[in-house]
């Protein structure tokens, strides 16, 4: 009698412990799924990046950053905890940066079947780090100011390339994205953070002149840190009104308060 009662005692234990060694989930958001699209198109994300994109609840740029941007960090701690996403070192700044891990591009793909993605990067290039870490702050800066819509990465160019109508981009014409400016228009951008000849600034207006005689680009917007920079380009496009220069701060200061300019 007393084993018979000691055997069916054992009965819920191994129930409990059935359920105790399942493994946890993770309920993705909408969010989550932003988060993966954002990382698969623009490579890579540092911490300051994801809460400006996504978590930034701020009144103004000019509010100081929560501390420790505590929400947006376990968030990503939970998601690189579950597989979804990767945390790699880089040499160049204290903090690692965000890539999207083949889990998180494979919910991607399921949550958007209608769409072709490429997969992401597994390797952040050291290179032109300074470079891809600028276009996604511009990016962020004319989104949230409601300047840029339907951003179209340098990803997907490369991967599936652009048209609009008849027209197609040629295929050496990669810019750094395109978008859809307030009127409608479709920009290209192009990051310059260092110099080149004069010559090179040239052949690419004159291969932007002709995309825009056809309609498929309407305004090409240079953004860079150097006046120097800056006089080439304008030099170059002679005074062509379809070309835009900004600086880079500008973009900068809509997203950082006074004295944490990157």
């Amino acid at each position: 009698m007393e084993e018979i009662q000691i055997r069916e005692n054992l009965k819920p234990l191994k129930s409990m412990l059935g359920k105790a060694i399942r493994p946890p989930s993770l309920r993705l958001t909408p969010r989550d799924y932003l988060l993966f699209a954002f990382l698969l198109e623009q490579g890579f994300l540092t911490l300051e990046a994801v809460y400006l994109a996504l978590f930034d609840s701020r009144p103004n740029s000019q509010a100081p950053f929560p501390r420790h941007l505590e929400v947006a960090r376990q968030r990503l701690r939970y998601l690189e905890k579950f597989g979804f996403i990767s945390n790699r070192p880089v040499t160049m700044q204290s903090k690692g940066v965000y890539l999207l891990a083949r889990k998180g591009y494979l919910a991607l793909c399921q949550k958007l079947p209608e769409r072709a993605f490429a997969p992401p990067p597994r390797v952040v290039d050291l290179g032109t780090f300074e470079h891809d870490k600028a276009i996604t702050f511009i990016r962020i800066a004319l989104e949230k100011s409601k300047k840029a819509f339907g951003w179209y990465p340098e990803h997907r160019v490369r991967f599936e390339g652009f048209s609009h109508g008849r027209n197609s981009l040629p295929k050496g014409l990669i810019p750094d994205g395109i978008f859809l400016n307030s009127k409608g228009e479709r920009v290209a951008l192009e990051v310059e953070p260092a110099r080149k000849a004069r010559a090179r600034y040239e052949r690419k207006l004159r291969e932007y002149r002709s995309v825009i005689r056809d309609g498929l680009i309407q305004k090409v917007l240079y953004v860079t840190r150097r006046t120097d920079i800056a006089k080439e380009i304008l030099d170059a496009s002679r005074g062509n009104e379809n070309v835009l220069i900004e600086h880079y701060d500008h973009f900068l200061s809509r997203l950082f308060p006074p004295g944490a300019l990157l």
